[in-house]
């Protein structure tokens, strides 16, 4: 049974302690998942979100792409040869997972792999609406059930795919400037 762990080690990146992190694991998801869902309250045609072309097909499409460079990132911070990545990450507050003070390449490591990892669960929350045809029931005493199955289809979502974009956005960030200071 612990062996099932093992495919969940990436969500490890979410028990990473950083006030400042916390910011982007949670707030900035939470925030931008209730503006999505506020703002798919007011289209008029929803069936759009799910038809070929349409929302989620084009993120998935997007997503085929990103899964490959994710897991390439990883494997690209995991093999580099230079002590500044080895360094501890530097700070206000200490970058901690388990209580154990993390290095920039443990960092990295942990949210590249997040993003693959998160990557392919959207990938597949994309494909659900299409393999149970969402839009085609049209039997009466199922719509309340679709509605709810939609809505929280909705949220797990909108969550994941606000999650992504912000570690997607935190790791450029990252590499970017933090990782030459």
């Amino acid at each position: 049974m612990k062996s099932i762990t093992h495919f969940f080690t990436c969500l490890l990146f979410l028990r990473i302690k950083n006030p400042s992190l916390r910011i982007f694991q949670f707030w900035v998801p939470i925030i931008l998942t209730i503006g999505a869902i506020l703002l798919l309250n007011h289209i008029p045609n929803k069936s759009v979100l799910f038809n070929t072309g349409g929302l989620v097909d084009e993120i998935n499409n997007l997503l085929n792409i990103m899964i490959g460079f994710y897991i390439t990132s990883l494997a690209v911070v995991a093999t580099f040869d230079n002590d500044n990545v080895d360094s501890e990450i530097k700070g206000i507050h200490k970058t901690t997972l388990k209580g154990k003070t993390i290095s920039r390449r443990s960092f990295l490591c942990y949210l590249f792999g997040y993003c693959a990892f998160i990557s392919i669960v959207i990938y597949i929350l994309g494909l659900l609406p299409a393999l149970f045809g969402v839009n085609e029931i049209n039997i009466h005493s199922l719509k309340p059930y679709l509605e709810c199955f939609k809505f929280g289809w909705a949220i797990i979502y909108f969550f994941s795919l606000a999650s992504l974009l912000s570690a997607t956005l935190l790791g450029l960030h990252y590499l970017t400037d933090r990782i030459h200071r």
